[in-house]
């Protein structure tokens, strides 16, 4: 398997907003989500959170790889050493990179606010860390977390990223994914937008296009 760090990041974000639009859809239909609702749900909290971290990690890696390294231990040197004998593009080429162990989300969110030179807007890096921390309880116990907590995580969150994204990675988001599902859709969310009053969001999206 060979999967770059752009290309593993907006899978898995695409993944995870296609599963809570398909939550947001179903749901819509029935008063109470059953339990397999919920796993579509938790799904789409899980990829999401995937894809931001790395997207997160491909920002920080664009301006040094030093920044998505946790230590700069023994390991790293080696990886590091061999990767520029042999000419790869990254130490996770290396024979040396299951042993490397980059940041976890939060402190990559923390870099990109501080080390980026990115806006990172601060309803946005609340959202994340919200995310993060409805992530941590699906992952580690059993899960109790109100519909409601997790619906306004996602509301606006992607075009909020996108407009992240673009800006601090550049064209090859854009080519790679871009706007690809909005666009998909425009003219059906455009009807949402307006009739939901969000003229703000719908002049931002008008613009981008």
């Amino acid at each position: 398997m060979n999967i770059d760090m752009l290309n593993n990041g907006m899978d898995s974000l695409r993944r995870g907003f296609s599963s809570y639009l398909k939550y947001e859809k179903i749901t819509k239909e029935k008063e109470n989500p059953t339990l397999d609702d919920y796993f579509i749900l938790k799904q789409a909290v899980l990829s999401t959170h995937h894809g931001v971290e790395i997207l997160l990690k491909c920002i920080l890696n664009k301006k040094s790889e030093f920044l998505i390294v946790d230590e700069i231990d023994l390991n790293y040197k080696e990886a590091y050493k061999e990767k520029v004998k042999n000419g790869y593009q990254s130490v996770f080429q290396t024979s040396r990179a299951p042993k490397i162990h980059t940041i976890t989300f939060e402190e990559a969110l923390s870099r990109v606010k501080y080390f980026s030179n990115n806006d990172l807007p601060e309803q946005l890096e609340r959202k994340l860390k919200d995310l993060n921390t409805v992530r941590n309880a699906l992952t580690h116990a059993e899960a109790v977390i109100a519909d409601a907590d997790i619906e306004k995580v996602f509301d606006h969150l992607l075009l909020d990223l996108d407009v992240l994204f673009l800006r601090a990675i550049g064209n090859e988001y854009s080519t790679f994914y871009g706007y690809s599902e909005i666009k998909a859709n425009y003219d059906s969310y455009m009807i949402f937008l307006s009739e939901h009053q969000m003229t703000v969001k719908k002049k931002a999206l008008t613009a981008l296009f």
